[in-house]
């Protein structure tokens, strides 16, 4: 129960010894005075997002994305909208069969049986050839790390109609959205590392950075994974190396190399598989990449690497040589993993 006398204490307020500074998005996790936030202060924003920059002083909006019930809809157009030619009142519904995903094609049609009047239109705005309702849906569920199962599910909890199939979601997140991802990670870090070479203070570039890489599942199973450097400096993203020893499309046409189609398609295609190995080797194929290209693409060079405690990285690292052999990048020991060994040493 604890001494009761503690109860009528006041706990002592502890000033922060930096005070946050608030941004316009919402986020308060940069401290006043720090020029390099890091990841965690670079967030997409509030729940407003670009949504509130449309709004008036008046309070009123004319663009973006609501959900709406059709029921109190079609209520206030059938109550409401008479037909132009005779007058009379007008009906609405949804047809479902030309809708596509989340864009659906609503119907208004005159009551009078003499009268031809219609018009039709999709409740969303079309670039190119997909609506722009379905490529921010399939974004927005990438972006928290979903897939189109939790769509689906999603479209059910609401009472939705079904949402775009499994193959138009994987065709607008390869086709449309991925190219313009990897132009805006390119970019964000070729702008990072330009800030870096700024901080180094030398015209070599020479900095250090953190390596460290992940799997798609645990286990050292993986058929995928990806490396990262980030900068010492600044606490941002240099470069990234995905791997992988699996092609789906490979497997699918083993199976048919007697189709007739099988050249044309062994012709156009583009081989996912970019290791060969083990996954445990991933790390480290993927960190004498980042090294071997860092003068080329980013304009630095690592002469210091933090990594995980694993030495077979840094060995690797160094056995290719990526700066001759005059500049040989050092290896720093990171506190965490030191501290962990020792603690599973002194607890065995």
């Amino acid at each position: 129960m604890g001494n009761p006398r503690n109860k009528k204490r006041k706990r002592a307020r502890i000033p922060p010894s930096k005070k946050a500074k608030k941004f316009k998005d919402g986020g308060q996790n940069v401290v006043e005075g720090d020029q390099n936030p890091g990841p965690s202060g670079m967030k997409i924003g509030d729940v407003s997002g670009v949504f509130r920059d449309n709004i008036s002083h008046t309070g009123r909006v004319q663009e973006g994305t609501v959900f709406m019930d059709l029921f109190i809809l079609f209520g206030v157009f059938n109550e409401i909208l008479k037909c132009p030619e005779c007058g009379d009142s007008m009906t609405s519904h949804v047809d479902m069969r030309k809708k596509n995903g989340f864009s659906h094609y609503i119907v208004l049609q005159c009551c009078n049986t003499e009268c031809e009047w219609k018009y039709c239109f999709h409740t969303s705005k079309k670039q190119g050839p997909s609506y722009e309702v379905n490529v921010r849906a399939v974004l927005a569920f990438r972006e928290i790390g979903r897939g189109h199962n939790s769509m689906v599910t999603f479209t059910k909890v609401m009472n939705m109609p079904p949402p775009p199939t499994c193959q138009n979601f994987t065709k607008t997140q390869i086709k449309k959205l991925l190219p313009v991802v990897k132009q805006l990670a390119n970019d964000s870090m070729v702008n990072n590392a330009m800030n870096v070479k700024e901080a180094c203070g030398n015209d070599r570039g020479e900095c250090g950075i953190s390596i460290d890489g992940t799997w798609q599942r645990r286990g050292h199973v993986s058929h995928n994974g990806v490396v990262t450097a980030i900068s010492l400096t600044t606490k941002k993203c240099l470069d990234v190396e995905v791997l992988s020893d699996k092609c789906k499309a490979c497997q699918k046409w083993k199976k048919k190399q007697n189709d007739p189609k099988y050249e044309e398609w062994k012709a156009n295609h583009i081989c996912k598989i970019n290791h060969v190995g083990s996954a445990n080797g991933m790390e480290a194929a993927g960190a004498v990449r980042i090294f071997n290209r860092s003068s080329s693409t980013r304009g630095l060079v690592y002469t210091e690497m933090l990594g995980d405690g694993d030495s077979s990285t840094h060995n690797s690292v160094v056995e290719s040589k990526p700066y001759g052999d005059d500049c040989v990048p050092r290896k720093l020991e990171c506190i965490g993993h030191v501290q962990k060994r020792v603690g599973s040493r002194l607890r065995s």
